[in-house]
């Protein structure tokens, strides 16, 4: 095997997981605001499906934010420090990124709530995969 080769191996293996983890994020979110009672449900709960359907369309503004950060390029000498800013950098825009489109596409009203467990989730996530695949 040549180190070209292998190095994609690595890289899709990364964004295999990463993609995991969002989705994973969404659901562990999703969750904990309505049925963990963190917070009052005044409106009832709405279906799992809404907050399914647009997932597609989270994982790809993830993964092009976390790929516009350097996320997916292999550098030698970057602090895990620095790594983590740029996952909460990173994150912090997708869900930005997010929330707007939810503004402009009135479809359905999501949780606003859900959208911060996520981003907590998936920092906390994702940091703690991108260290384990360090190793």
């Amino acid at each position: 095997m040549d180190k070209i080769f292998l190095q994609r191996i690595l890289k899709l293996f990364l964004i295999i997981g990463d993609i995991v983890l969002i989705c994973l994020g969404v659901l562990l979110a999703y969750y904990l605001r309505f049925y963990i009672n963190i917070v009052p449900v005044k409106y009832g709960i709405p279906l799992l499906k809404n907050y399914i359907y647009p997932l597609p369309i989270v994982v790809i503004i993830f993964l092009l934010s976390f790929n516009y950060a350097g996320l997916y390029r292999f550098q030698l000498g970057v602090s895990r420090l620095d790594e983590f800013k740029n996952i909460f950098i990173s994150v912090f825009v997708s869900i930005t990124i997010a929330i707007s489109l939810i503004f402009f596409i009135r479809h359905f009203s999501y949780s606003r709530i859900v959208l911060v467990f996520m981003f907590l989730i998936d920092v906390v996530t994702i940091s703690i995969w991108r260290n384990f695949y360090r190793l």
